[in-house]
Order: structure tokens, then sequence, then C-alpha cells
């Protein structure tokens, strides 16, 4: 936990739009009243206001031409979804857009738009339940649903860490900072259709990178794998520039892409 006070009435909580729309979308399909869905939103919101005595807010929504999609060259990426996007989800979105302090991130996505956020104001918190986001440093909640436990505020550091929990009698990898990024990278994003190391799973990846304590290190460690398993430096470039939110813009507004570490 950072040795700091938790975040105030001033705080700014990102919140994340997008996910928000597929949930309550997908949620709220076999409803047919419009208000109902409206109500449910508002709800959402004032808890998250409640919870954390601040209405200072702003949404996260993609837009177009995500840098993601010319970089992926090795797989499509998000080529394997082919789920319908929701009844609502039309209505939601122009909802959010013009009743709610909406920000649509064009050339990239609507999570490199949160981690700037959360990069650049230390007294804000990443609302979300998207586990990338938990690759970059800051102050991290992640609501619950009829299915998933909330997960409380957390303060994630920038080397972040890696643990194995016992799940359904399955040992299962959590995590954040950069230890989980490049986590991510030997596991591979089956969501996102980023592929991995073959045979590296969730404790595979934990043993390797345990003992990390740099950035360089993990990507030492993560390198060896691949070359190990006959895969090119250019694709593990490929699959760490796929999976690092963007952090920053450079002077002409234009996103600060992964750079490989130095020791």
């Amino acid at each position: 936990m950072k040795d700091e006070t938790v975040p105030n009435k001033d705080t700014m909580l990102e919140i994340d739009y997008d996910i928000l729309l597929y949930e309550y979308g997908f949620g709220y399909e076999s409803i047919e009243e419009w208000y109902l869905v409206e109500m449910g939103l508002e709800n959402f919101h004032k808890k998250l206001f409640d919870l954390f005595g601040t209405y200072n807010y702003r949404g996260h929504l993609n837009g177009v031409d995500n840098f993601r999609e010319t970089t992926a060259i090795t797989h499509k990426y998000k080529g394997n979804r082919k789920q319908a996007k929701p009844k609502w989800y039309n209505d939601i979105r122009e909802y959010l857009l013009h009743c709610y302090n909406t920000q649509v991130v064009d050339g990239m996505e609507s999570d490199d738009g949160m981690a700037i956020a959360i990069t650049s104001n230390p007294n804000s918190i990443c609302c979300s339940r998207d586990k990338d986001l938990r690759t970059v440093q800051g102050w991290h909640y992640c609501w619950g649903t009829k299915t998933t436990a909330e997960k409380p505020l957390e303060w994630i550091s920038k080397h972040g860490y890696l643990e194995l929990q016992l799940h359904n009698n399955k040992r299962v990898l959590k995590g954040g900072g950069n230890m989980f990024l490049y986590a991510q990278s030997l596991i591979g994003d089956k969501v996102d259709n980023i592929v991995g190391v073959k045979g590296c799973g969730e404790v595979g990846a934990y043993d390797i990178l345990k003992d990390c304590t740099t950035e360089y290190e993990l990507y030492r460690a993560v390198s060896e794998k691949y070359l190990e398993a006959g895969m090119t430096q250019e694709r593990l470039h490929e699959n760490m520039n796929l999976l690092y939110m963007i952090q920053e813009l450079d002077i002409d507004g234009k996103p600060i892409h992964w750079r490989i570490p130095h020791g």
C-alpha cells in the first residue's frame, strides 16, 4: 500500500465507460423500458460517488483509429471477437455522451486514455474491471457484479506484484504493475487475441518472473523464454506494444509507446 493519504473529496474518478456500456447493455437485454436502464446507470454513479465521497469524475469511451489494429501483425487484434453488440448499446452510448462527463478516445483505446489520466494525476482513481489497466501505477478500484466480487481500493506501484491464488482448486495468477504486464506477454490474452508463449500458463509465468526486481530483469526473463520457445524478439516487441497501456503523450499529442528497458 502506498504510504500516502487515501484519495479524498478532491479525487477524480476515471471511469471505464466501455466496460459499463457492455455490462449494462447485456445486463438489461430483457428490459423493454429505457427508463430502467437509465436508472441503473444513475445508481451506478451514485454508488461510486457515495463510496469515495466525491462528485469529480470522467468517463472514457473508445473512439476510432486504434493503433493496435496496425501494430498487430502475427494475429489480428481482437480478431476472435464475434459477439454482437448488446440491445441497448447505441442508446447507452448516446446517453453517456450527452448526459455525463465523457471523453471519447481516438487513435488508441479508452483504457489508454484512463492510463494517461491516472498517471498524470496521482490523486485519481481508476474505476474499471479491466485487468489490463492494473498494469498502470496508481489507485485502482473494481466494482462488483452479480458474478464477480468487488475489489477494494488498492495502490499499485510501477513494478507491481504477482501472486498465485487458489480458486476452485486451481491456482490463478493475480497481480499488477510491470510484473503483471510482462506476465501477460508470456501467457497471452485470449480476449484480445494476443498469443503468448505456447505452454506457458499462469503458474509458469509466476515462476519465471517472481524473483525479478526491475523491469530490465522482467524483460530479460521474458526474452529468454521467447527464445527458448523459438519465438523472435520482434514477436515479443509486438506483443508488448499491444499489451502496454499508453501513459504519456509527446509534445505533438501522439502516444509514447512501450520502450525496451535497459539495465
